[in-house]
């Protein structure tokens, strides 16, 4: 159950029989539109003591970031200690369980959810390594599609969003194992506030932004 919980919060899924890499390696980005649209938006900037809380079903899954610099993000899920990986782009790198190693696994490069700068018709692609303890590394073709700019209504509130649609299958160049997703991406608080993967719909219920560092100023603010 454990692992159900998180793999639907991060966003990695183990896709079936991914076909194998070559050790570990993979390119990550492979293509990204160029030209931003008048709506671009860039990345933003999580700051230790961000919580972000979402609603599954009648449960719900409380995170907070507890690491934030050059090298990335912590999320840590606060009742179950897992913390969810990123880099300082917001690519998903996998998930870190120190008391349940098996548990681990990651995504190498990063799966970019959101590549920046983001706006309304944008397309990128990238090549991916799935690492699961007592797998082998798995390559992944991903493609995502930004398709749309929409008001949004979650139990946290309304918000403007861009619509994210993000296709998965192995990089062997089989169809028959894709799989789609969809998230919602609001600027306002640089995450996603709603996201629907693999049958699973998660809705951000709340949010804090955490504290701000005196010697170092928020871009977000004005």
């Amino acid at each position: 159950m454990l692992l159900a919980t998180v793999l639907a919060l991060s966003g990695c899924g183990v896709a079936p029989d991914g076909g194998s890499a070559p050790g570990d390696e993979a390119p990550g980005i492979l293509r990204a539109d160029a030209t931003p649209g008048p709506d671009a938006v860039t990345r933003p900037q999580w700051r230790i003591g961000d919580k972000f809380t979402f609603r599954r079903g009648a449960s719900t899954i409380s995170t907070e970031v507890v690491s934030a610099g050059p090298e990335g993000y912590r999320l840590r899920d606060l009742a179950a200690g897992v913390e969810l990986l990123y880099d300082v782009d917001l690519a998903e790198l996998g998930q870190d369980t120190p008391k349940e190693p098996r548990y681990r696994l990651a995504m190498a490069p990063g799966d970019p959810r959101e590549h920046w700068p983001l706006w309304t018709g944008k397309r990128w692609e990238a090549e991916v390594a799935l690492r699961v303890p007592g797998l082998a590394p798995r390559l992944l073709r991903l493609s995502y599609e930004c398709d749309a700019k929409e008001t949004l209504r979650v139990p946290a509130g309304e918000f403007e969003c861009y619509r994210i649609w993000r296709r998965s299958r192995s990089a062997r160049g089989d169809r028959d194992d894709e799989t789609v997703s969809v998230h919602w991406y609001a600027p306002k608080i640089g995450h996603f506030v709603k996201r629907l993967e693999n049958g699973v719909l998660l809705e951000l219920e709340s949010w804090k932004r955490g504290p701000q560092a005196a010697d170092s100023p928020d871009p977000k603010r004005r």
